[in-house]
């Protein structure tokens, strides 16, 4: 069984050092985007923790999109959904009416959820 045991984990450590290996562009993983493509580019929420306000830095060039950000609370109700114009550049938002706490931060396009992350409101 002990065998097996250590036969399973150097299995999964070696697939996923090929699976490292076989990335075309390592530094695609960048902590500072959200999401990164051709037609869009979303930071991750800053300040975080937020006390007053959050920030996403943003550009969306194709138009045609659906580009949304939606916030939850800890529980998974949605608290306020932004969408996304490509006339500006970034989205400030309020954090007044926040009680302090864990939130998730998720971004749409096209009503699909691509990605969520963590943010922490103090206050």
């Amino acid at each position: 069984m002990r065998k097996t045991i250590l036969s399973a984990i150097f299995i999964t450590i070696f697939a996923f050092v090929g699976f490292a290996e076989e990335m075309e562009n390592p530094d695609q993983w960048n902590s500072e985007k959200l999401w990164e493509s051709k037609e869009i580019t979303i930071s991750n929420i800053y300040p975080n923790p937020a006390v007053d306000y959050a920030i996403f830095d943003y550009s969306v060039l194709e138009s045609n999109s659906n580009v949304r950000i939606i916030l939850r609370n800890l529980i998974g109700s949605e608290v306020a959904s932004f969408s996304l114009s490509g006339n500006e550049s970034q989205l400030k938002i309020s954090l007044t009416d926040f009680s302090a706490g864990v939130y998730f931060y998720t971004l749409s396009i096209d009503d699909k959820s691509l990605v969520t992350k963590k943010f922490i409101v103090s206050k």
